[in-house]
């Protein structure tokens, strides 16, 4: 380590150290600020040593040994800090700053010099690059013809049939010349890798077409043949349906129309079998011979339907007497029930205006004019006519309502140093809204008015129990026995 030649470097309070030393020598210990300090905390432990705590006696004197110990361990930090704050402006400091003065005499000169490196290395690199890209837009263009004829070679394949496929061989083509394997330089042997794949691949194609041409010759021998069968079939089939076809219209038929069909069946012209022409021959003479016996069954058909018409005619008169009797009757049944249910709904409106005029006069006692309007110094009620002939509960319950809410004022609030709410007295109908002073009533829906009924108790609770109403009740409300 260097020297620091003629530094000096005091500490405040301290004797001052030699102007000349090594750092490789300088020892901490050998400081005034710290000399036996060690001997201090030693004896500072031995007068106060660890004490077992068993009475009052002995926790007083624990207390006052941990104080010392404490007091001695401050003490030693405040210093340490002020050492080291001596040391940082006497030493550290000052070290720095000199060699910051050495280092700048040969900085400047560095810095040119390293300028004319980088330049010329910056040189140096721009030519390596360059020779970088040259050599790789060689193998590029190299890998890029490759792929080329690759590209060419494979679509060729692709689109190969079967007729061409026989004569069609690999060769490496570019711009429609064929090229040499050397002309790739080193890429010579990735060039001839890939054409031997495509020789594989040109290889599986002609497997292939000559397998779809062998599938062709094949699926043509068997349309042929099927055709045949669908020929045979059809004559068949056409016999089949001629035969089928007669049956039906024979045993069809009806005594009117039956001449005609035989006649028709004797003028049609025979259908095209060919070869089938005897089988045609022996299904027209069965057909013969099923007219014969379906003109036989008509006769004694006929004869029958004439006897059972007469039968018929004397069965319908008598059905048509017992319908216009039962008709009559049922008119009878109708005519009776609408003038009992005319009488029903008479007798029923007969007790809705009893009803009506008995509410009316319950509400008028109450004070609602015969508009059913009742007017309070603190609200105004509406009692809506349609609503008159509600059930006898619910009227009951307006009533109650009503008879509450005149009796009973809107409670004035109360000042109190506790939180509260503001509260009104329940309306005796539902509320919907407030319009100077005046109530507007509406009926609430069957959850609104559980919640109604909720608040109504729960008001009366807290001014029965505490003289005025506070949400700190909610809890005690709802928990109550």
């Amino acid at each position: 380590m260097s020297q620091i030649n003629k530094q000096e470097v005091s500490t405040q309070g301290t004797t001052n150290l030699p102007q000349e030393f090594s750092l490789d020598t300088f020892k901490v210990s050998a400081l005034k600020d710290v000399q036996n300090k060690r001997e201090q905390q030693l004896k500072i432990v031995e007068d106060n040593p660890y004490i077992e705590i068993v009475d009052n006696e002995s926790f007083t004197t624990a207390k006052k040994n941990r104080t010392a110990l404490v007091t001695a361990r401050t003490t030693l930090e405040k210093e340490q800090k002020l050492v080291v704050k001596k040391v940082k402006e006497n030493i550290t400091i000052p070290i720095t700053n000199l060699y910051n003065e050495f280092i700048d005499i040969t900085k400047p000169h560095e810095e040119k010099q390293q300028t004319e490196v980088k330049r010329w290395e910056d040189i140096k690199e721009q030519e390596r690059l360059e020779k970088v890209r040259i050599e790789e837009e060689r193998k590029q263009k190299h890998l890029d013809n490759i792929k080329e004829i690759v590209s060419a070679i494979s679509e060729q394949i692709k689109n190969l049939d079967y007729t061409t496929s026989i004569t069609y061989q690999v060769k490496p083509l570019l711009n429609g010349e064929e090229v040499s394997i050397e002309s790739f330089e080193e890429y010579g042997t990735t060039l001839l890798s890939e054409l031997e794949g495509l020789k594989f691949t040109l290889s599986t194609r002609k497997s292939t077409l000559k397998e779809q041409e062998d599938l062709k010759i094949e699926r043509d021998r068997l349309e042929n043949e099927r055709k045949e069968i669908e020929r045979i079939n059809g004559h068949r089939q056409t016999l089949s349906n001629f035969y089928n076809s007669w049956i039906n219209k024979i045993y069809s038929s009806t005594y009117e129309n039956f001449q005609a069909l035989k006649k028709e069946f004797h003028e049609e012209k025979a259908p095209l079998v060919q070869e089938f022409q005897p089988e045609y021959a022996a299904k027209r003479a069965d057909l013969v011979k099923e007219f014969e016996q379906r003109e036989s069954i008509l006769n004694k058909l006929e004869q029958g339907r004439i006897e059972t018409n007469r039968i018929a005619e004397e069965n319908a008169k008598k059905q048509a007497e017992l319908e216009a009797t039962k008709k009559a009757e049922e008119q009878r049944i109708k005519s009776e029930n609408k003038r009992l249910e005319d009488e029903r709904k008479a007798l029923q409106e007969e007790k809705n205006e009893l009803l009506r005029s008995k509410r009316i006069d319950s509400l008028k006692n109450l004070g609602f004019d015969n508009d059913l309007v009742l007017n309070l110094e603190h609200c105004k009620i509406i009692f809506p006519l349609e609503d008159i002939l509600c059930p006898e509960e619910e009227f009951q319950d307006l009533l109650n309502n009503t008879k509450y809410q005149i009796e009973n004022h809107p409670i004035a609030e109360v000042e109190d140093t506790t939180q509260e709410v503001d509260y009104e007295e329940p309306p005796v109908l539902d509320i919907e809204s407030f319009d100077n002073e005046q109530i507007v009533l509406v009926e609430l829906k069957e959850q609104q008015k559980i919640m109604q009924t909720l608040l109504v108790d729960f008001c009366d609770y807290c001014l029965s129990k505490y003289g005025h109403i506070n949400q700190d009740y909610i809890v005690e409300f709802l928990t109550r026995e």
